[in-house]
């Protein structure tokens, strides 16, 4: 495992339940430990994560690979590790061509916390409809979500994505 993996795993699994102590929708001001996050930051990560829902939306797992850098590490909300970028796009693409075939699903932020200039935590709640084995449900989630920015672009390094329970808001 690489320097930079250890150190943002260290920083999800000792600061990140800290660091999330706001409820949702709303704004988020800098700490001691974090950098302001601008209007500019929100519109990019807006951006980003509309672009994320466009192309599950669209069953394209090209287009879903775009948003993950190649080594990014990914836990589906089952518990099930994808160690890389390929690894979780092939999953998905299988499950996109069965039951989630006509899914639907949409994330909101509702935290954004930047480390670095080049590294923030996004956490978006997210909405998932059209699960061919549940018809009718609503599956309501919650995604932790680590973007890198390398040569100007920003990229999920690494993604966790858990059911709410029912109550959970």
């Amino acid at each position: 495992m690489s320097t930079k993996w250890l150190s943002a795993s260290v920083f999800l699994l000792l600061c990140l339940p800290a660091a999330c102590t706001t409820t949702p929708h709303m704004s988020v001001a800098a700490t001691q430990d974090t950098l302001e996050v601008t209007s500019v930051d929100r519109a990019t990560f807006a951006a980003f994560f509309q672009k994320v829902d466009a192309a599950w939306n669209a069953h394209d797992p090209a287009a879903m690979a775009a948003s993950n850098w190649d080594d990014a590490i990914s836990i589906n909300y089952v518990g099930a590790l994808s160690p890389d970028q390929t690894t979780a796009i092939t999953g998905l693409a299988a499950l996109h061509k069965t039951f989630y075939s006509a899914s639907v699903v949409k994330n909101e932020i509702e935290l954004i916390r930047k480390i670095t200039p080049d590294a923030v935590i996004v956490v978006t709640r997210i909405e998932l409809t059209g699960d061919a084995r549940r018809p009718g449900f609503v599956f309501h989630g919650r995604g932790t979500n680590l973007l890198t920015r390398r040569n100007g672009e920003w990229r999920v390094a690494a993604f966790q994505n858990t059911q709410l329970a029912d109550g959970v808001n």
